[in-house]
């Protein structure tokens, strides 16, 4: 990652207006090479308390929302189309980060998900997109969430692969931002001292190896409190983990 992504994940922490946020997002998609994000989630609850609901934030065009049947589905509620959506279903099936282009390659997803993208990646290809990233999110209070980052310059996936772990930092801050401007710090969960040490030294790069040796632990017990961790969080992975920490206040860089 470099420098300037760390700067917009802290940054996207301590936004404090939504324009801030949409500030902060299209500079670092923008640094990248993307030309749109776009941010999706269905709440287990919504903030009323009368069922399903959704979350989103981004700067796709309106044109390409209104023609996205599958983004509708997810606007109004209509479950049945919105579990057939491809990104839906990837998000929920538990599958890493999947970069995509409008020619047909899809990375890091199930064979039966990139038959059912196609048509989804012709629209793409109609509204002038030619690749991105869909980057599943776990989250308490979420039955899924997804960023998507895309782009209309040329580009393969190999062209896209360096930007995976930056923008899957950056969409987990993102997430963590908009839970916390949404009210759901009040519900977050307890970590013990020695989870928030440990998290705090794995935010700044260390490895667990190198923790075990800071703190006068074994690497093993350094694993565990990050698993610990990761579960009370309802994380998946280390930057996940760390990145949601840290917008509840838990660690600071």
């Amino acid at each position: 990652m470099q420098l300037e992504d760390w700067d917009d994940a802290d940054a996207i922490l301590r936004a404090a207006t939504q324009a801030d946020l949409s500030r902060i997002a299209t500079r670092f998609a923008q640094r990248w090479g993307y030309d749109y994000h776009g941010y999706s989630a269905r709440l287990v609850v919504p903030p009323s308390g009368n069922g399903p609901d959704t979350r989103l934030f981004g700067n796709f065009p309106r044109e390409w929302v209104q023609r996205n049947g599958a983004l509708r589905a997810e606007e109004t509620g209509v479950d049945g189309k919105e579990r057939e959506d491809p990104r839906v279903r990837h998000a929920r099936a538990g599958l890493p980060v999947t970069s995509w282009t409008v020619s047909g390659g899809i990375g890091y997803t199930r064979a039966d998900l990139r038959q059912v993208a196609r048509p989804l990646l012709r629209q793409a290809g109609e509204a002038g997109m030619t690749g991105g990233l869909t980057i599943p999110l776990a989250a308490p209070g979420t039955q899924w969430a997804m960023m998507t980052f895309s782009t209309r310059q040329r580009c393969t996936l190999r062209d896209l692969a360096p930007s995976i772990a930056p923008a899957l930092y950056f969409a987990s801050c993102l997430q963590a931002a908009l839970s916390l401007a949404a009210g759901d710090r009040d519900r977050r969960p307890g970590l013990s001292p020695r989870e928030r040490e440990v998290l705090h030294w794995a935010a700044i790069g260390k490895t667990s190896w190198e923790i075990s040796v800071i703190l006068g632990t074994s690497e093993r017990t350094v694993n565990f409190h990050l698993s610990n961790a990761a579960r009370k969080l309802d994380t998946r992975g280390r930057s996940a983990t760390c990145a949601r920490a840290l917008a509840l206040g838990f660690i600071a860089l």
